[in-house]
């Protein structure tokens, strides 16, 4: 899980952070909890058929270079809600964190569907 922390993490986004790395050292991390979940729940946990019971407006942001939920995994989420409700955003300089690699543009993107809904 260390060398996971280490290696993997940072390639979650496209820029580096330094208070995010500082943010992590801090957190306590339950290797037992994350064992559990990413090699029990994570390997079945498929929510996509239960997208279209949803009837809110719904925003999904992607990040083109995110490494654990690839842009083809957001569009089929946006795909299994209806059309009239979902608002599909990829920011094309991002990896699994839009807010954090493109804050300025994530936040208006949310603002903008928040004061549209």
């Amino acid at each position: 899980m260390a060398e996971y922390l280490q290696v993997c993490l940072p390639l979650y986004n496209t820029t580096a952070d330094p208070e995010a790395a500082e943010s992590r050292a801090r957190a306590l991390v339950r290797t037992d909890v994350a064992r559990h979940f990413f090699l029990g729940e994570m390997r079945t946990m498929d929510m996509l058929p239960s997208l279209h019971r949803i009837a809110c407006p719904t925003l999904v942001l992607a990040g083109r270079h995110d490494p654990i939920t690839p842009v083809e995994c957001s569009v089929a989420i946006a795909s299994a809600i209806a059309d009239e409700l979902v608002n599909l955003k990829i920011f094309e300089r991002a990896g699994h964190g839009a807010h954090r690699d493109e804050p300025e543009w994530c936040a208006k993107e949310i603002s903008d569907f928040s004061n549209r809904t």
